[in-house]
């Protein structure tokens, strides 16, 4: 079994607000814990951290919270994935 690491959930978490939003462009907390496979304290810790760095947007919506991509977080999700995509051309893994 292999764990993914802080920077990696963080990665699947914004590639879920980028892949999965609603024609709003904000997604809802379920769609985050189902795609990115976290439990619900360990979402709630990451989105109030990604908030924070501004890489997310909290959405005050009807029915609770949505979370949208803001343009640091597209900035930062793009040059990470460069950077993987690097690293796996070397056989490492993130």
């Amino acid at each position: 079994m292999s764990y993914r690491s802080q920077l990696r959930i963080i990665a699947d978490i914004l590639r879920v607000a980028r892949d999965h939003c609603d024609d709003d462009g904000t997604v809802k907390v379920s769609v985050i814990l189902r795609k990115a496979n976290l439990s619900y304290s360990r979402l709630s810790n990451l989105l109030e951290e990604l908030i924070k760095k501004g890489l997310l947007q909290a959405e005050e919506r009807e029915r609770g919270q949505a979370y949208r991509l803001t343009k640091k977080g597209m900035d930062f999700l793009t040059e990470y994935e460069k950077f993987e995509r690097f690293a796996r051309g070397y056989g490492l893994r993130l």
